[in-house]
């Protein structure tokens, strides 16, 4: 018995010890709350508007490349509706110069984020492409002619991107590069960084086979293009397409971005409250109701859109308990 009193003694006295190590969960100091006021016409603002332009060739041997764009339509409009507020509209146009646009270019809202069945819609315009075009293939003549002034499809203040996809070298020899290069510069009002070209190819110096054993894309017309508006390139033989799709998608989604607030202070991203006029707005992905997510690489509230509050002398509430480490 004497033994175990002891023992107890024991355990109570090194209990009761100052262990600086030791803090006990009753000491635990919340970290402050940050509160901020903050005006709309304060919030940056950056455009989240993209018209994407594909150019397919639709010569014999375009079968199978055609057959991984269809494949993969899905996961490249994905990345943009996972991103959330981008307004993109998309138009499809074929490498013979003689023949209409397949889609989006007809009407001035064309084919968008907001279009009923978008997959199969797209997917079925290129279908339509068939594989009967000419085998002078021709990229930036089409461009061109779809294009000039007064057409429908670009907006003034959307990024122009043209996604190329072809295995053939570009044959409209009545356009330089130069000339090419500055007509795309002009369709958005001289400033060729508002342009992006990327370019899906089947070309010898990429591993893949071409119709045109002549036609290296190091010597090709598009390479300085590409390089001049600050594009890419991927095989269209690759065996992951639709991967290296998906990175041109959010490549391209990079250079857009929503309007944000850029926080001073790192949130526990739980603890994030947004109100406008008492009224608390949901977070979240948009297509469940959200209307802004906490981007964590910026440290930013971003919104999906601003339409909640139409005046620039509003106020929006963010409230938050700062980050410390706990």
């Amino acid at each position: 018995m004497k033994k175990i009193v002891a023992l107890a003694s024991l355990l109570f006295i090194s209990g009761c010890g100052q262990d600086p190590t030791f803090q006990r969960f009753d000491d635990y100091v919340k970290p402050p709350t940050t509160v901020m006021n903050y005006p709309v016409k304060a919030i940056e603002r950056t455009n989240t508007e993209v018209d994407i332009l594909w150019v397919i060739d639709n010569s014999l041997s375009m079968d199978d490349i055609q057959q991984n764009v269809i494949t993969n339509t899905g996961i490249f409009m994905q990345e943009f509706d996972k991103k959330g507020g981008i307004n993109w509209k998309m138009g499809l146009v074929s490498t013979d110069e003689d023949e209409n646009p397949y889609l989006g270019l007809n009407t001035r809202s064309g084919f968008n984020y907001q279009s009923n069945d978008r997959v199969n819609t797209f997917t079925q315009a290129v279908r339509s492409l068939g594989l009967n075009g000419s085998y002078t293939e021709k990229t930036f003549k089409p461009i061109v002619r779809h294009l000039s002034p007064g057409n429908v499809f670009v907006r003034e203040n959307a990024m122009l991107v043209i996604i190329s996809v072809t295995d053939a070298d570009e044959q409209s020899d009545a356009i330089s590069v130069d000339d090419f290069k500055n007509f795309l510069a002009n369709t958005k009002g001289g400033d060729l960084a508002k342009v992006k070209f990327y370019g899906v190819y089947s070309v010898q110096d990429f591993g893949c086979p071409s119709s045109d054993s002549r036609w290296f894309y190091r010597e090709s017309k598009y390479k300085p293009i590409i390089e001049a508006t600050g594009g890419s390139t991927f095989p269209a033989c690759a065996p992951d397409f639709g991967q290296k799709l998906t990175g041109l998608a959010k490549e391209i989604i990079s250079y857009l971005q929503s309007s944000k607030i850029t926080l001073k202070k790192r949130p526990k991203p739980w603890t994030i409250s947004i109100s406008y006029k008492g009224k608390v707005l949901p977070g979240g992905p948009q297509d469940q109701g959200g209307m802004w997510y906490y981007d964590f690489n910026d440290n930013a509230i971003v919104f999906y859109s601003l339409d909640f509050a139409p005046g620039n002398e509003e106020i929006v509430d963010i409230k938050f308990d700062e980050d410390d480490g706990f």
